[in-house]
């Protein structure tokens, strides 16, 4: 009588996970083990249910519970290492990944969520190569690559960024978060050609990406493609009116071009958005100049002095002292300049 009413409770569990009604089917399987309060497959099972729930502590209780009566259990150790992993508890996730892989060196989702455990604990060495271990028991799994890539990225290993994201992008990610970050590291390497490509075809798939808009605009720049720079970083304030990277991007573009009106509104927007943007001063400070507007200049050079004093910016003011013929100041600039280049040597 209670076997049959056990396997009733179970299977009715069971349809319940079927429609997603996970509480009705903890219920099920909480009266379950009323009558069987040592079954560790419903304890691994509800434990499940909990961790779909994101009751992680409930979770837990369940998975730990499991394995007081099934110590190698697998299933029961990675889920449990993924509930402490959400949970916020790395460090005991980390444990029940290696106890896994104690138990089986191939077990592919211990290494991939150990990976993840290790990246959010700063050993991204640790991560790369537990990722590189998921790869060689599950080659096909896309999304491995990827999260390699964007590991590599963070420890400059561009060449290993392009070969992933190229291995992604032929198993059939083709998502244009996958072209941008490959355009990114083409970038870093200095392949220019191949970064707008890989932008171009992201822009393609998502053509909202102001991000890779950015990113774009700044290859342009760097190739002195300026008007290419100037439309890239208008599409990012198109949908970030104030976002100050690109106002100042665009702004340095205008300088190049010499439209040094339309230089000056935009960094004058950066400098009013972020007081400490001493870049932005420092080329505000070059298009006053350029107006032959040396008393402004001045101005923004000092703003840039006050808050880095670098040789450069000094001897930037110089040059603005020199076109107000006030030489004493300009010789006062150029010494100051030559003390701290002195200095960092």
């Amino acid at each position: 009588m209670v076997s049959s009413k056990l396997s009733n409770l179970v299977m009715q569990a069971q349809e319940q996970m079927k429609r997603q009604d996970y509480r009705g089917a903890i219920g099920s399987f909480s009266m379950a083990l009323e009558l069987e309060p040592d079954s560790a497959e419903i304890y691994l099972s509800r434990g499940l249910l909990y961790y779909l729930l994101r009751d992680y502590p409930a979770a837990l209780a369940d998975y730990t519970e499991t394995l007081a009566r099934l110590p190698d259990n697998q299933d029961a150790l990675v889920q449990r290492g993924m509930a402490f992993l959400r949970y916020g508890d790395l460090t005991t996730a980390i444990e029940d990944f290696t106890e896994t892989l104690r138990l089986n060196p191939d077990h592919e989702t211990a290494y991939h969520h150990r990976a993840a455990a290790y990246a959010a604990l700063g050993d991204l060495p640790g991560a790369i190569a537990d990722y590189g271990e998921a790869i060689r028991v599950q080659p096909d799994l896309v999304e491995l690559y990827y999260s390699r890539a964007t590991l590599r990225y963070h420890v400059t290993d561009f060449a290993g960024v392009v070969a992933d994201c190229s291995a992604a992008l032929q198993r059939g990610m083709q998502q244009p978060s996958v072209y941008s970050t490959r355009g990114s590291a083409y970038a870093r390497l200095g392949e220019s050609e191949n970064a707008l490509a890989d932008y171009t075809e992201a822009l393609a798939l998502d053509k909202r990406d102001f991000s890779t808009y950015y990113s774009r605009g700044a290859v342009y720049l760097h190739r002195g493609e300026y008007e290419q720079a100037i439309a890239d970083f208008s599409q990012v304030l198109r949908f970030k009116p104030e976002d100050t990277a690109a106002l100042y991007a665009r702004g340095v573009a205008y300088e190049h071009l010499n439209d040094f009106k339309a230089a000056r509104t935009d960094l004058k927007h950066a400098v009013q958005l972020n007081p400490e943007f001493v870049e932005a001063y420092l080329h505000l400070g070059l298009v006053y100049r350029k107006l032959d507007k040396p008393k402004q200049a001045v101005e923004q050079f000092s703003k840039a002095i006050a808050l880095r004093p670098l040789p450069l910016y000094y001897r930037q003011r110089a040059e603005a002292y020199r076109q107000m013929d006030d030489y004493g100041a300009a010789a006062e600039d150029e010494a100051r300049a030559l003390v701290l280049a002195a200095d960092s040597v």
